[in-house]
Parts: structure tokens; C-alpha cells; sequence
């Protein structure tokens, strides 16, 4: 399950929160994934670049939240 949320607490900031919950369990072990690693990276250079902040961590479930402001 995935959840976005979308805030406007003026006419110039935004804010966009998206969460999700765990990942399924896998059937076997799992597969290392074939990324660069720079997902969270490049999303904080972008949101910097615009003067705004970005914030990931684990959800009480295993999940992740990723916050753009």
C-alpha cells in the first residue's frame, strides 16, 4: 500500500509525504537489486536545488516515508 499526501501552507511551499508499507516477504532469498544506489541521493539534490528539504525513514511497520517540503 502506498499513500501520497499533497499540503499547501502558503502559495510558494508545498509539501508531498509519500509512504508505504513493508515490502512482501519473499518466497526464497532475495535478489540484489541492480541499482546505482542514488535514488534518495538525487531526490535531495532536486529538492535542495529548490530551496526545500527531504527527509526518508522506516515506518513503524518496515515501511518508508519520504517527505519533500
Amino acid at each position: 500500500t502506498v499513500l501520497i499526501a499533497v499540503q499547501s501552507s502558503a502559495p510558494d511551499r508545498l509539501s508531498l509525504q509519500v509512504t508505504n508499507g513493508p515490502a512482501p516477504q519473499p518466497h526464497s532469498a532475495p535478489h540484489p537489486l541492480s541499482g546505482t544506489g542514488l535514488g534518495l541521493v538525487g531526490m535531495q539534490e532536486r529538492v535542495e536545488l529548490l530551496g526545500g528539504t527531504l527527509e526518508a525513514s522506516r515506518t513503524s511497520d518496515d515501511g518508508w516515508q519520504v517527505t519533500a517540503t
